[in-house]
């Protein structure tokens, strides 16, 4: 009788002690664990030409002194990025007899309010025509072929966070930082032309200058 009342709790015990290693799971098991997504977004940088300029004539003062823009002509460039410190240029180029030269010129720290040198197409002057000018000492009769004219540079924050754009003169371009976002550029040739720039040197014909913005220093 004493025998039969201690095993079943000899047996109790045995099965419980079983459930109980059971239920730990073993050297390999936890609670918890993750997965972790993860991508990456690369740069990106777009510049392009929203508005093209339209060509326009002119007007002369009285005895040809002076030449005067009938009708402004504006472009606007569009840059979106992706980068805290984007980097990128405007520079300008006129036809000239060796190919093209630098026609960009000005001495506004903000470098918004420009001068521009426009060439003729047909027969190109010399690139010392141009130098005459953008050097800030033109003088009459040693330009032809080639005018200066007023080049303003109007920035505008379309989309991003607030604008932190700068603006500095190199070289013979401008150099721009901006922050991520989208920035347009409006670029507008108008008015009379810079002293000294135009005369009956000038001859009759279609003049050019060419605006580019790019990532590159061109």
């Amino acid at each position: 009788m004493k025998f039969s009342k201690i095993l079943p709790i000899a047996l109790a015990f045995t099965l419980f002690t079983s459930a109980g290693v059971y239920a730990a799971g073993g050297a390999d098991a936890q609670d918890s664990s993750t997965a972790k997504y993860e991508l990456t977004l690369a740069d990106y940088l777009r510049i392009a030409t929203e508005t093209e300029p339209t060509p326009s004539t002119v007007s002369y003062g009285t005895e040809y002194s002076s030449a005067t823009i009938d009708n402004a002509m504006t472009g606007v460039f569009k840059v979106i990025s992706n980068n805290r410190e984007q980097i990128f240029y405007l520079s300008g180029k006129c036809p000239t007899d060796g190919g093209t030269t630098d026609c960009i010129y000005g001495a506004d720290p903000d470098c918004k309010n420009m001068k521009i040198v426009l060439t003729k197409t047909d027969v190109p002057p010399a690139a010392t025509a141009v130098t005459n000018i953008t050097s800030g000492s033109p003088t009459t009769g040693e330009n032809p072929d080639a005018i200066g004219f007023t080049l303003t540079i109007t920035p505008a924050r379309e989309d991003g966070p607030d604008e932190n754009l700068t603006a500095t003169w190199d070289t013979s371009r401008i150099k721009y930082t901006m922050n991520n976002g989208i920035e347009t550029f409006t670029c507008t040739v108008n008015g009379s032309n810079e002293p000294n720039t135009f005369s009956t040197h000038d001859t009759d014909g279609t003049y050019q200058a060419t605006l580019t913005m790019s990532e590159a220093a061109l």
